[in-house]
């Protein structure tokens, strides 16, 4: 019996409105990534038949996906977002063409207001009541919040779209078990919607792969056994490294409807406070209780502004700022890398779900002594993208992961 080629895929079905067109892709690529509410796709056709032409795809068009890699099924319904047109040809007999794929959630959210008052409900059920009005296929799992939203007077969400109306609500809210907020709204490779906390995700991290950095791959006859596992790619930055396209406090308290922070009268400004040693990530970037001004020069406690619609630029809650402010810096500032795997066992990935990593260490002459690389261990999945080349390429498919350790004292 003969092995199977490592990096070698099978697209079963790739369909539109019915229509196959499997045997016209070109070169295929999937997203999914912790930022976002959906997964993506985009799709090359080389068209030799006028089959695209016959099919007048306009936008919205249903998409069902199946792709096999190393016994593993990846699939993924989709809807068309808009076409390209691509160049044809010099001998004007391919026409090339580009699809814009997003899941059915995405143009549901851009076609739908809400319109609602909330009061005494959990803010966790609250998104579970916007997410089910949104009718889409697939589940909501979603960690329970603490507490009750509109408590004295109803909470309103006036004429906004589900995803703003989820956001202005996990911004505000937090949960039984950490003391962060940070909940995190993402879709799965399973299509399911998850809605949890990003502390949560770090701290029930289980590998669904292992993945072994050799750079003497292929040096040994037994290498082939694990080839499907090596790391064909690395290097230590990622998108949503500081200065990158990304940022983490996207799913954190940042951004649009509340900030969320400790607020320093005195300076006008939110108190950062002073990052400590790397090794002291639980501590590092914790508030300063106090601040010392005045003529009296003594300390006075930070003014903590209640939630008011009015005072919208100064929102905050004190409970969960300054434990949500150290852990974004702690995610943010803490062990990330970018590696790139073959398809065969990146299909077993998604966002949302370790991996286990073992880096290798530098090798080389070295000035100062090296404690050992602090990548590596169990990280979690933030960005993932599946890149498929049906022509001749070695491998033809390949996964990029980018992943986060949460912090220096995380994973093993």
């Amino acid at each position: 019996m003969s092995m199977p080629t490592p990096g070698e895929v099978t697209i079963r079905q790739l369909s539109v409105n019915g229509t196959d067109l499997s045997p016209y892709v070109y070169e295929l690529s999937i997203y999914e990534s912790l930022f976002k509410p959906f997964r993506a796709a985009e799709v090359t056709i080389t068209d030799t038949n006028n089959v695209m032409k016959n099919l007048e795809i306009k936008g919205n068009e249903d998409v069902e996906m199946s792709i096999e890699c190393a016994g593993e099924i990846y699939t993924g319904k989709f809807k068309v977002l808009s076409p390209e047109n691509g160049n044809s040809s010099q001998n004007m007999r391919v026409q090339g063409v580009k699809l814009n794929l997003v899941s059915e959630i995405f143009l549901k959210n851009k076609t739908t207001t809400v319109q609602k008052s909330f009061k005494n409900i959990t803010g966790s059920d609250a998104v579970k009541k916007i997410f089910d009005e949104l009718g889409v296929k697939g589940n909501l799992d979603a960690s329970s919040s603490k507490g009750m939203i509109g408590e004295n007077e109803p909470y309103i969400v006036s004429n906004l779209n589900p995803f703003e109306a989820i956001h202005g609500i996990r911004t505000r809210i937090t949960g039984d078990k950490y003391k962060t907020g940070a909940y995190c709204f993402f879709e799965d490779k399973e299509g399911n919607y998850i809605f949890k906390q990003l502390e949560e995700l770090f701290d029930n991290m289980s590998p669904v792969a292992k993945f072994t950095h050799k750079s003497t791959q292929g040096g040994n006859i037994k290498d082939m056994e694990g080839q499907s596992y090596n790391i064909i790619g690395f290097q230590e930055k990622t998108s949503f490294s500081p200065g990158g396209r990304f940022d983490i406090g996207d799913v954190m308290n940042s951004r649009k409807s509340a900030q969320v922070s400790t607020y320093s009268t005195s300076e006008s400004k939110f108190n950062k406070g002073q990052v400590k040693d790397p090794a002291e990530g639980k501590k590092g970037g914790e508030f300063k209780v106090n601040d010392n001004y005045g003529s009296s020069g003594k300390p006075r406690s930070t003014t903590v502004i209640p939630h008011d619609k009015r005072l919208e630029k100064n929102s905050v809650q004190a409970e969960k700022s300054a434990e949500e402010q150290r852990y974004v810096q702690e995610v943010k500032n803490g062990p990330q890398c970018t590696i790139q795997v073959l398809m065969d066992s990146g299909i077993k990935c998604t966002v949302g779900k370790a991996v286990s990593a073992d880096i290798s260490q530098p090798i080389g002459d070295m000035t100062n002594a090296q404690s050992g690389n602090p990548i590596g261990g169990d990280m979690l999945v933030i960005n993932l993208r599946h890149h498929i080349k049906m022509y001749n390429a070695k491998p033809k498919a390949t996964t990029i992961l980018e992943l986060a350790k949460g912090g220096y004292n995380k994973g093993t």
